[in-house]
């Protein structure tokens, strides 16, 4: 069965990464192709249009970047893969074309006459005296997504025998492609916090989670929910081991500090107020801080105490909003960053 029917190698890629490379990494991410389910030969062609991007766009957006990984050069364009026998790049721009052309609204008179030209110039190539030959472009779809799976089945192999130090410089580069792809694609994130919250709150519907409501809440709450707990705890301190220790009115310094030292590193302000924001837009901007500065160093800091961890969306954001938290000195304890009550 066809890549573009069926998930199995999308699997078994993932598997030889995850046992020959590292467990945290993988090419495909939860690549669910649409089952076949016509046999029309135009409908074969437009479902493996769109199975294949979903195969290489949606969920294979690590191959667009095996050059760079591979090599370290800043450009991702696959001429940098030696084992690559067809660009992937040009792959890459006629799945995309193909899908806008067949599935989005384009006009000239909107300007997409380079990909209504691109478009036409590919099945030019498929094109006999009778009109489009389906079973052809349903060929070619087919070789070009095989061509993939072979890159990638080769990089794998690659990957696996460079020396320790080229491996481990691979390694990372390959992790920080994973996660800029998260800092950039919020609605991933999104997703898999509106999947936790409802794990933890069975007794509410779906039909109630707002992400500009409850969502934007929970990811704000990490820059203040450790504040909050440290404060309060501290506050039902029995005042008699108040008196014991010689905690006076400023017990909570440390915790201010925290607050100041996260407002000075976030807005070059020491006012813990702006960790507060008062109106949608100061949210907004605040949530988009969270992307750019604080989502790269809560995986990072998962990872040093769960180096097994896959950067699947489904390991990885689980473990985050699971396990980051802040220790503070004068509990000698640990306080959750993610507010889910």
């Amino acid at each position: 069965m066809s890549i573009l029917f069926e998930n199995d190698e999308a699997n078994i890629i993932n598997d030889d990464v995850k046992s020959k490379i590292s467990p945290n990494l993988f090419v495909f991410c939860n690549y669910e192709p649409t089952p076949k389910i016509t046999d029309d030969i135009c409908g074969l062609f437009l479902l493996k249009v769109s199975n294949f991007y979903k195969l290489l766009v949606d969920s294979g957006w690590v191959v667009k970047k095996l050059g760079y990984i591979y090599s370290g050069k800043e450009s991702s364009n696959s001429k940098f893969l030696p084992f690559s026998n067809k660009d992937v790049e040009n792959i890459y721009k006629i799945v995309r074309d193909l899908r806008t052309g067949f599935f989005h609204n384009i006009s000239d008179k909107n300007g997409d006459n380079l990909v209504i030209n691109h478009i036409k110039g590919w099945f030019d190539l498929h094109t006999k005296k009778d009109g489009i030959d389906y079973k052809e472009c349903i060929e070619a779809i087919d070789g070009d997504a095989e061509t993939i799976i072979d890159v990638c089945k080769k990089f794998v192999e690659c990957v696996e025998k460079m020396s320790d130090a080229d491996r481990e410089a691979a390694i990372e580069r390959w992790k920080s492609v994973i996660i800029e792809h998260y800092t950039q694609k919020q609605d991933m994130f999104f997703n898999m916090l509106r999947s936790y919250y409802f794990s933890k709150h069975p007794e509410i519907t779906s039909q109630q989670w707002n992400k500009k409501a409850e969502g934007y809440r929970i990811v704000l709450s990490y820059f203040t929910y450790d504040l909050k707990q440290y404060n309060d705890k501290i506050k039902n301190i029995p005042s008699t081991l108040k008196e014991t220790i010689k905690l006076k009115d400023n017990y909570s310094i440390e915790s201010r500090t925290v607050g100041e030292n996260r407002a000075k590193y976030l807005f070059d302000s020491e006012d813990i107020n702006l960790l507060y924001p008062k109106d949608d837009n100061e949210k907004k901007k605040l949530v988009d801080k969270f992307f750019e500065n604080e989502l790269e160093n809560a995986i990072n800091d998962i990872l040093k105490i769960a180096p097994e961890c896959s950067l699947l969306p489904q390991n990885i954001f689980n473990e985050v909003f699971d396990k980051t938290k802040t220790k503070f000195k004068f509990f000698n304890c640990d306080f959750a960053r993610f507010d889910f009550t």
